[in-house]
């Protein structure tokens, strides 16, 4: 099992370096070189939909704490697991772009619904194969 909460507060602050630094779970401490030689650092989270990888950032570390970036990380894991929402900027700046059934969830749905209607009607003799024409 991966190890979760890498990070403290303390490493957060002593990062010195460009470059991604893993929490677990799929947040991020993003360090990146600014022009004035300074560098800048952010929460990020990494995540998949439909197997493409994506990254969401969720704050500077100046203005969010670790322990709030991880709520919001699981939260942010916790709705694209059970809404199945794309949280990238593009979807989320077109109201929250739903991802369509698999071909097995629109089967298994397409079950239920016949399955209920069934029940509903008195229909309960009617053979497994009748359910998908229903």
């Amino acid at each position: 099992m991966r190890q979760r909460y890498r990070l403290s507060a303390a490493k957060v602050r002593a990062i010195k370096r460009p470059g991604r630094y893993p929490d677990g779970g799929g947040l991020y401490v993003q360090a990146i070189s600014t022009k004035g030689g300074t560098l800048s650092t952010a929460y990020v989270m990494r995540y998949a939909i439909d197997g493409r990888e994506r990254w969401m950032g969720l704050g500077s570390t100046q203005d969010v704490s670790l322990s709030d970036a991880r709520t919001t990380a699981e939260e942010a894991r916790n709705v694209i697991k059970t809404q199945g929402l794309d949280l990238s900027p593009t979807a989320r700046r077109s109201a929250w772009h739903v991802l369509p059934l698999s071909f097995t969830s629109a089967v298994s749905k397409k079950c239920l619904t016949s399955l209920s209607t069934l029940a509903a009607t008195g229909g309960a003799q009617s053979t497994p194969s009748n359910l998908l024409t229903a």
